[in-house]
């Protein structure tokens, strides 16, 4: 039968792993330390010892890059150490992370280059570089860096990876967790691996999720983290911040939105546990990433909303902040509300998806904490008017400087198209000098307004044509381009472009004829009304001024024109609605055909669309299959050749450069120089072991005289020596005898004293031993005793118990027998007394002593006196048979001393009174000895011990028990064998 080989205890381990570290046996010394930490019988609750095995281990495992057994090892010591002492786990953790991270340093201190070139720690180096060093032999600063310095920053970048899936979703760990999150982090912020810091947010977004998940949370089973409490939301919350800015940092923008998205998840999730928002300071910095994440994305009306948030929540709770920070602050929010465009930029290139395009808004609407209503109003909350009566109501045109505000003015104000580029020019050229260093108090250093010159120049522009639209059709290029001073006519046709692929303007640009073209802008009834209005007012305006006293005919012209007007309004109102329909049906019938022609048009093209890639896929398969035979083939064909070119350049043969060469003859030819080769060694051999053979008998007969002439020297020797050995050795043994016969002789003066001085001692300890002997026999004889005095005295009441439970089922017996016996007689009796009644209707005269006696019967109808009225079968009241049976059982077990005389105990008498129960006397015999005399009544007994001085008492025993095979033998109570009862039963 195999075993298992024992595993040492943790502290002969450690002691085993030192020996075999001193002989440079790492491999051995770790593999010892992981099976005590794996060992689950030492390893159940947390010691000391652990903690130094455990540290060893770490370092073994970072020196030899053995990342997976230092997980396994952490694992195990996490589940000892959880419970008992977190802080020892820590330390283990850190320590690991500084070896790790020591390592990684080294290495790259020893490279002298950096690691931004490699994009993939993961990666391995792919099979064509391999091939080109192989071929080249170029030992290139990449493979060199990739061969020294990756594998440790792998290795650490693993470690950091196993730790917090060792950590993950465990109350217990969280600050361990967080702690190797912020380290993580800061390793790939120092070498700038974005590669790993993507899949560090993906591993701690996916731990966030899991925490989530009502399923996982079953299934894991362990104490997990709740960010209902307020200082794990604080610990995740920062490690989202560290996240967001270590991605701020390496320009990750994707992951800092993603980041964005997980913090505004975690506030969400404190705020319906009832717990507060964050500090103003951390929401300021999550205010200030939006920023940046917005100008970088260039949305422009997100990154207004962002500004304008900042200012807000920095105003409401730093009541201290400096006025140069509100400056800048409000110069930045009024500048990016004044650069957002008046219409969406992504309409550019996708459709106008309505919902899509609601659903982004309000998830964008959520992350910026604005409120919406409801949906449907999210496009009115998050527009650029919003940003406008924001800027109105809290009066920031007050605090920004004049340039700012100015800017403002022109861009909001009246109608101006001509000169409105050349007003803002200079004020937007002095924007770049616009700087503001801020105070600790704000979460960002400075202020630059530089960014908002160009999106306020487009927003310039887009103003000016918005305004020739309503009153030009046609402008010149050289016109438009002569308008704008701070912009060429290629950026110029650019915005136009883009606004008019939007749908924000109708214009058309012709550089045949040099112009630009405006079609109509009116686009709704309401803007032609606003027109009409207009006209009208500036006509009658212009009328006062040249008439003013109204004509006489003018008055009345108008009177008349106004009646026809309301004469045919509603004539004209009908005309226009039934035209409108018109139009409306046409239309829908139009856009009715041509989503039809469409649909249509669009399954051919998918079905052909489709034939084609069926198609394609084929060929691509047969093309792909073909390719993959033909390499196998000329791989197969290549390695022949290679291994024909070796066999021949093993030959010595030469081959022309491409000729071909026949593999199986060169393989024939080998294998024919070998037999050949093979039979001429055998050859060889053969005469070898000949000539072998001669040269030893010749050498053994040589050497037979020598062997012969060393025996006989080396006897002789041998000889002598044993001689003189043997001389050395009597004369010792005479002198050590000379000098046992002086200790004699000096000893025997003192024999009589030591033999009397043992005399005396032995004598005095058989004493001694006699005393002790006695003592114990009287200990163990009193025990003894007093054992078996318990002894007797319980068997005694299990006796009288059973004697008890003995009667009382006798006497039930007894009563059912009677209780049988008495039923049936008065059964016999009525039915006598049935048969002997007169017939029905005969009367006459009955004596009383006929009246109640069945004819036949043996008492008749005389009188039966009272003592004979129960003597069959002891019959009577119940109280007197009891007694009757009490004083028979008294008479025939009587005491001894009664012999046999049938005379009471006086005990037995009262206990025949007093008790249903039998009773147990001693009594003293002839000559002084006492003997036990034993009874039962009629429903048991109770046992009386003799009194002090008066002898032995019998016990009562089976044999004794009435019925049960005993007999009298003079007075006596005698067991089945004829023998006296003994008092131990």
């Amino acid at each position: 039968m195999f075993h298992r080989p024992s595993v040492p205890r943790p502290e002969n381990a450690l002691k085993r792993a030192q020996e075999l570290l001193a002989v440079d046996q790492k491999e051995s010394a770790l593999k010892v330390l992981h099976d005590v930490l794996t060992n689950r019988r030492h390893n159940r609750t947390w010691q000391k010892a652990l903690e130094d095995i455990m540290r060893k281990h770490v370092e073994l495992c970072v020196e030899l890059k053995r990342g997976r057994l230092a997980k396994e090892g952490l694992m195990q010591y996490r589940n000892v150490c959880q419970h008992d002492n977190v802080r020892s786990l820590e330390e283990i953790i850190k320590h690991l992370l500084d070896l790790a991270s020591a390592k990684a340093a080294e290495a790259q201190t020893q490279a002298e280059i950096a690691l931004a070139d490699i994009e993939d720690l993961e990666q391995d180096a792919t099979p064509e570089d391999l091939t080109l060093s192989y071929v080249t032999g170029d030992q290139s600063k990449d493979r060199t860096d990739r061969e020294l310095v990756a594998p440790w920053f792998k290795f650490l970048w693993e470690t950091y990876r196993s730790i917090l899936e060792i950590l993950r979703n465990n109350a217990r760990l969280e600050s361990l967790y967080a702690m190797t999150s912020h380290r993580a982090l800061a390793f790939c912020l120092k070498y700038q691996r974005a590669t790993e810091f993507r899949r560090l947010c993906d591993i701690l977004r996916n731990h966030l999720k899991n925490l989530h998940d009502p399923q996982q949370r079953q299934r894991d089973r362990i104490d997990r983290p709740d960010l209902t409490q307020a200082e794990s939301l604080q610990r995740y919350l920062d490690t989202r911040f560290e996240q967001l800015r270590v991605a701020a940092e390496l320009s990750m923008w994707q992951e800092a939105f993603r980041s964005i998205e997980d913090i505004y998840s975690l506030i969400e999730t404190g705020t319906r546990a009832g717990r507060q928002r964050p500090q103003p300071r951390m929401m300021g910095v999550y205010y200030m990433r939006l920023t940046q994440i917005f100008t970088m994305s260039d949305s422009p009306l997100y990154l207004a909303f962002a500004w304008y948030k900042l200012f807000s929540l920095l105003v409401s709770s730093i009541e201290s902040l400096p006025q140069a920070d509100k400056t800048a602050l409000a110069a930045a929010m009024v500048c990016s509300a004044l650069a957002v465009a008046p219409y969406d930029k992504r309409l550019e290139t996708s459709g106008p998806d309505v919902t899509q395009d609601r659903d982004r808004m309000l998830r964008m609407a959520n992350l910026l904490g604005v409120a919406v209503d409801s949906k449907d109003a999210v496009h009115r909350t998050l527009s650029r008017a919003t940003l406008v009566n924001a800027i109105a109501a809290k009066n920031l045109l007050s605090i920004v400087p004049k340039e700012i505000a100015d800017i403002f003015a022109l861009l909001e104000g009246p109608f101006m198209p001509l000169d409105i580029c050349k007003r803002l020019q200079p004020l937007i050229e002095r924007l770049p000098a616009l700087q503001w260093d801020l105070s600790d108090a704000c979460p960002m250093p400075k202020v630059e307004l530089g960014p908002f010159c160009q999106p306020l120049k487009e927003a310039a522009v887009l103003r000016m044509l918005s305004q020739l639209q309503r009153v030009y059709s046609v402008v010149k290029i050289s016109t438009l381009d002569a308008m704008v001073p701070f912009m060429e006519f290629r950026e110029l046709e650019r915005v136009v472009v883009d606004a008019s692929r939007a749908g924000h303007l109708t214009c058309r640009v012709d550089h045949r004829r040099g112009v630009v073209e405006f079609r109509s802008a009116i686009r709704h009834i309401d803007d032609v009304n606003g027109f009409v209005q207009t006209l009208a007012r500036g006509l009658q305006t212009a009328s006062k001024m040249i008439w003013p006293e109204p004509k006489p005919e003018l008055e009345e012209a108008r009177r008349r024109a106004v009646a026809e007007y309301r004469e045919r309004a509603e004539m004209t109102n009908n005309l226009m609605n039934a035209r409108k329909m018109l139009v409306e049906k046409r239309k829908e019938e139009t856009e009715r055909m041509a989503a039809e022609q469409e649909r249509e048009a669009e399954a051919r093209r998918l079905e052909q669309e489709a034939a084609e890639r069926e198609a394609e896929a084929k060929r691509l398969a047969q093309e792909r299959a073909r390719r993959e035979q033909e390499k196998i083939l000329a791989e197969l064909e290549a390695k022949e050749q290679e291994e024909a070119r070796q066999l021949a350049a093993e030959r010595g043969i030469k081959v022309r450069g491409g000729e071909r060469l026949d593999k199986d003859e060169i393989v024939r030819e080998v294998m024919r120089e070998k037999q050949e080769k093979l039979q001429d060694f055998m050859k060889k051999i053969a005469r070898m072991e000949t000539t072998i053979d001669h040269l030893e008998r010749a050498r053994r007969d040589f050497e037979r005289e020598k062997i012969v002439a060393h025996y006989r020297e080396r006897h002789s020797r041998n000889a002598e020596a044993f001689k003189a050995e043997q001389e050395a050795f009597l004369a010792n043994h005479r002198k050590a005898w000379e000098i046992d016969l002086q200790h004699k002789r000096r000893l025997a003066r003192i024999e009589g004293d030591a033999e009397q001085l043992k005399a005396d001692i032995m004598q005095r300890r058989e004493a001694e031993f006699e005393a002790l002997r006695r003592k114990r026999q009287a200990v163990l004889q009193e025990r003894r005793a007093a054992r078996k005095e318990e002894i007797v005295m319980q068997r005694k009441l299990r006796y009288l118990e059973q004697l008890r439970r003995e009667a009382r089922e006798e006497m039930a017996a007894k009563q059912r027998a009677e209780e049988e016996r008495r039923r049936k007689e008065e059964e016999e009796r009525a039915s006598a007394a049935a048969a002997a009644a007169p017939p029905a209707g005969a009367g006459g005269y009955r004596p009383p002593g006929a009246r109640g006696a069945a004819p036949g019967s043996a008492g008749g109808g005389g009188y039966v006196p009272p003592s004979k009225r129960g003597a069959v079968g002891m019959g009577g009241p119940p109280g007197r048979r009891r007694r009757l049976a009490a004083a028979d059982a008294a008479d025939r077990w009587g005491p001894p001393g009664g012999r046999g005389t049938g005379r009471r105990h006086p005990r037995a008498a009262a206990g025949t009174c007093r008790r249903r129960a039998g009773w147990a006397g001693a009594a003293a015999g002839p000559g002084g000895r006492a003997r036990a005399g034993c009874a039962a009544g009629a429903r048991g007994g109770r046992a009386a011990a003799a009194a002090p001085g008066r002898g032995e008492v019998c016990a009562p025993s089976p044999a004794a028990r009435p019925g049960r095979g005993r007999r009298r033998r003079r007075g006596r109570v005698v067991g089945r064998h004829g023998a006296l009862v003994p008092a131990g039963g």
